[in-house]
């Protein structure tokens, strides 16, 4: 496992929680990536909102990867959209959220979410 961050102290002290390793977000942690990247979860803002922005821009996917970005509008960020191309497999920050949704109705209502409605939701993702 790696953790990247702009902020290498804080990479470290995550990395060192779970003995994985560390790097910046410079041109060394991103040569880093190629070792470590089967699975590859964006957790940052970067690519929120209107003005979006690739978290490693450097990066290049090699088509294997598979890509969890966290960021749920846009749907597609511009770190998807370039492992699409690659072609990665992606999942939307908008899956997050609905993981969270089915949780949160379990919890509220003891009971499964609808799976008709699930099916609905599922299609318009």
């Amino acid at each position: 496992m790696l953790v990247l961050n702009r902020t290498v102290t804080k990479a470290r002290e995550l990395a060192d929680r779970f003995g994985a390793r560390w790097a910046g977000l410079d041109e060394q942690g991103i040569a880093a990536i190629a070792g470590h990247s089967d699975l590859v979860v964006q957790a940052s803002r970067v690519g929120m909102g209107k003005d979006g922005g690739d978290p490693v821009p450097g990066y290049r996917f090699s088509g294997r990867e598979i890509v969890y970005d966290l960021v749920s509008v846009p749907r597609e960020t511009p770190l998807l959209a370039r492992a699409r191309a690659a072609g990665c497999t992606v999942i939307s920050g908008i899956r997050m959220l609905l993981s969270q949704l089915l949780g949160q109705f379990r919890l509220f209502t003891g009971h499964d979410f609808p799976a008709a409605l699930l099916e609905e939701l599922d299609r318009e993702l």
